[in-house]
Order: C-alpha cells, then sequence, then structure tokens
C-alpha cells in the first residue's frame, strides 16, 4: 500500500509495478503456506486472506489506470486548450488595443487576472489530486467563465467574435477535461480507502493466525517436553532396574559357582 501511494504521489509506473509484486510474492507465500496446514479454520483464514490479497491487486491496477488516465488527459487536453486560451486573449487584447476598444481592452486584462491562477490551480490538482484543491479549480473555473461571458458582448468585429468562439471551444475543453480528471481523482481516494480497508483486514487476520499457530506451536513444544522428560523418567527406572536385576544375576552366578567349586574340592579331598 506504501508504494501505491508513492505512485499516486509521482505518478511513476514503476511504483505502483513495484507494490503489485509485492501483492504477488504475498500471494505466492500464502499458497505455499497452505500445505503445512492442517486445521479447517487456519485453511479458512488462508483462504480468505488469499481473496483479499487479489481484491488489492485489482484495486492497485484500478489506481493504476485512474492516475494515468488523469495523466494523459491532462497533457492531451488540459495543457494544450490552456496554452490555446492564452493566445487568444493576448489576440483579443491587441484587437482592443489597435481599435481602441478600452472596456473589452480591460475586461481582457481581467480575465487574465482569473485565468492565470486558474492555470496554477490546474496544474498543482493535476499533482495532488487533492480534494481541496479540485475545488478551488471549480471556484477559479466559475470565476474566469464570468469574466469571459462578460467579454463577448464587448467585442466589435467578426474576426474578434471568431477568435472568442475558439477561445471558447477551448475554455470548454478545460472544463471538460477537469471534470473528467475531478472524476478520476474522487475514484482514486475511494480506490485507497478501501485499499487501506482490506490492508487492515488483512494485517489483523495475519496477527490472528500468526498468535493462534504460535501458542499451538507453545502448547506442542510443552508438551513434547513433558513427554521427553517421563520418557527419560522411564528410561532411567527401567536403567536402575535392570541394574540391580544384573547384580541378582551376578550373584546368583557367583553363588553357583562356589557351589561348584565347594564340590569340587570335596571331591578332590576324597580322591586324595
Amino acid at each position: 500500500v506504501a508504494k501505491t501511494y508513492i505512485f499516486v504521489d509521482s505518478s511513476i509506473p514503476e511504483a505502483i509495478d513495484e507494490a503489485m509484486q509485492q501483492s504477488g510474492a504475498f500471494s505466492d507465500l500464502l499458497a505455499d503456506t497452505e500445505q503445512w496446514i492442517k486445521k479447517p479454520e487456519d485453511m479458512n483464514t488462508l483462504k480468505e486472506m488469499q481473496e483479499q490479497i487479489n481484491q488489492l491487486k485489482e484495486l492497485q491496477q484500478a489506481v493504476r489506470n485512474h492516475i494515468l488516465d488523469m495523466d494523459k488527459k491532462y497533457d492531451e487536453a488540459v495543457a494544450p486548450a490552456g496554452l490555446a486560451v492564452g493566445g487568444q486573449l493576448d489576440e483579443l487584447a491587441r484587437s482592443a488595443r489597435s481599435l481602441g476598444n478600452m472596456t473589452a481592452l480591460y475586461t481582457v486584462e481581467e480575465a487574465w487576472i482569473a485565468y492565470g491562477p486558474l492555470l496554477a490551480a490546474l496544474g498543482h490538482f493535476s499533482e495532488s489530486r487533492g480534494e481541496d484543491d479540485a475545488k478551488l479549480v471549480k471556484e477559479r473555473l466559475d470565476a474566469a467563465a464570468a469574466v469571459l461571458t462578460r467579454l463577448k458582448g464587448e467585442l466589435q468585429t467578426e474576426n474578434d467574435r471568431n477568435i472568442y468562439a475558439g477561445l471558447m471551444d477551448n475554455f470548454t475543453t478545460l472544463q471538460q477535461a477537469f471534470a473528467y480528471m475531478s472524476a478520476g481523482a474522487d475514484e482514486v481516494r475511494k480506490t485507497l480507502a478501501a485499499g487501506q480497508a482490506l490492508d487492515s483486514a488483512m494485517d489483523n487476520k495475519l496477527t490472528v493466525f500468526n498468535d493462534a499457530n504460535d501458542a499451538a506451536m507453545r502448547a506442542q513444544g510443552t508438551l513434547t517436553l513433558n513427554s521427553n522428560a517421563a520418557s527419560q523418567r522411564s528410561l532411567l527406572i527401567m536403567g536402575s532396574v535392570g541394574v540391580l536385576i544384573g547384580a541378582f544375576l551376578a550373584l546368583f552366578i557367583i553363588a553357583g559357582i562356589v557351589r561348584v567349586l565347594g564340590d569340587l574340592a570335596k571331591f578332590a579331598g576324597a580322591v586324595a
């Protein structure tokens, strides 16, 4: 998820690609873990996490698509239309000056005062994609539109009106492109929130899973230690019994040998 945020901030495809690779690696790890799981409840937990990681990968792909699409819209629509509007405002200013149309000239200057901050806000929004920045762009679009609407009635020549028509076409492109990018930014924020929720849920499941298995391993370890201790006690007892039996057998054998030697001594004495 952290790599996904880096991509959102930078629009560098490698960042989101790395995030998706990390999700894939975690998915592979879960798959490898399944072969060691015996408890049905643990297997269900792993399957739920596998489903969640698949959902997370889909969300990461969605973020990638939205961001790159927004960047493309800015490059192909906002940037060229923004430059065109600026050039057309300059044309109208030169024409108004040459005609002595001071009313139109003042309105064009007023339009520039509104339009410059609008371009700056659009550029900033294309990087931040923030909700507050989107609101600021909308406010400045409305302010610029109000001035440009007033300019229409102040133009004196057909050529100026044609320039104005082209200007408004480009301004409409800006409005539509911003609406498109704003909707994309909303989707990115929603997708990131969903990704964070999934990440938190997986983290909780993983913690519970690890704690449960750690407790089971510790319990099994205690049983194993107790079993080993009991076995050692049994071996010690059996060893002690074996020693006693061995000693008894040795005494029995020695006693037998002593009796045989005694009989042989008696027999030798009788022969002598």
